[in-house]
């Protein structure tokens, strides 16, 4: 089976270098967390993250290629009245991820764990990471450069958008078209 050695703590994300795939995910409550990588007929294998640093967990998984989908299972507390809803049945999607592929299933399964965990998987309904190369543009939006420094959108928004980068631009529209929250 395959194992994953430290890795580096940055950049975030899913990091092709040649040789492997770097992983990495911020989360500072998390307990563990699995990296799941599913082949072209959705069979997953669950991978622990074997490395720690600060609220950084990361893995490098040698021989892994461009393509490769992806996603997380973590574990942590589950205490709403926090804002912590930790839940490894629900495959998490790396926000840092360049390229997600799969439509995103309207199912009574994703939807509840509210108040308890909801015991249901949900890997086959998600949408899947995929691992791209550093020239390669995916599907996502980076939150860094598509929002303000702070996160919002009324940030992006103050910025011309002949003075934002052109991802930025067409990203700050698309955000305002589709009703994002601050718009």
């Amino acid at each position: 089976m395959t194992e994953l050695t430290a890795g580096l703590a940055a950049p975030l994300g899913a990091q092709y270098d040649g040789e492997g795939i770097n992983f990495t995910l911020y989360s500072a409550h998390a307990e563990r967390v699995e990296l799941c990588l599913f082949d072209g007929q959705q069979r997953e294998v669950r991978l622990p993250l074997p490395a720690r640093s600060g609220d950084i967990w990361h893995g490098y998984l040698p021989g892994g290629k461009p393509g490769q989908r992806y996603g997380y299972r973590v574990y942590g507390p589950f205490d709403p009245a926090n804002g912590q809803r930790f839940n490894p049945n629900k495959l998490a999607l790396d926000p840092a991820a360049r390229a997600v592929e799969g439509p995103v299933a309207d199912h009574p399964h994703l939807h509840g764990g509210y108040e308890q965990p909801d015991p249901h998987d949900s890997a086959e309904l998600m949408p899947k990471c995929v691992v791209v190369t550093n020239g390669t543009t995916g599907r996502t939006i980076a939150r860094r450069h598509a929002l303000g420094a702070d996160g919002d959108l009324r940030s992006a928004r103050a910025r011309s958008d002949a003075a934002a980068p052109a991802d930025t631009a067409g990203a700050a529209r698309q955000l305002r078209r589709i009703g994002a929250p601050g718009g």
